[in-house]
């Protein structure tokens, strides 16, 4: 008796999706900009190439621009967060350096994309 694996595979997910339901995985648009989109971008472009030619050169530019990405997102993310919890009344008491780290990061992203 022969079974088909990708029929079983089939049936199971369909029969989990019908009874789950299905969550559609959403990006945060608030701080998902195209800033975001170009660092990850470049990001895939730099992986193309590593694979293409594995170097150490290769490796390390990918490495580096892997860094920056996840940097980016990363402060862009914890802006946003910072924002969100001052908003909603968490952070009253120390506003003034809510304020002053949200400028700090403002500052870094900037730096950051001067260097994308």
């Amino acid at each position: 008796m022969h079974i088909d694996r990708n029929k079983i595979k089939n049936v199971t997910v369909q029969a989990v999706k019908n009874s789950l339901g299905e969550k559609k995985r959403k990006r945060n648009d608030e701080w998902f900009d195209e800033e975001c989109r170009m660092a990850i971008q470049e990001n895939n472009n730099m992986r193309k190439i590593m694979l293409k030619r594995m170097t150490r050169s290769s490796k390390e530019t990918y490495r580096e621009q892997r860094r920056r990405a996840n940097k980016l997102r990363k402060e862009k993310r914890d802006v946003k967060e910072t924002n969100r919890k001052y908003r909603s009344g968490m952070g009253k008491s120390g506003h003034r350096e809510i304020l002053s780290n949200c400028e700090s990061v403002q500052e870094r992203i900037s730096t950051l994309s001067e260097c994308l």
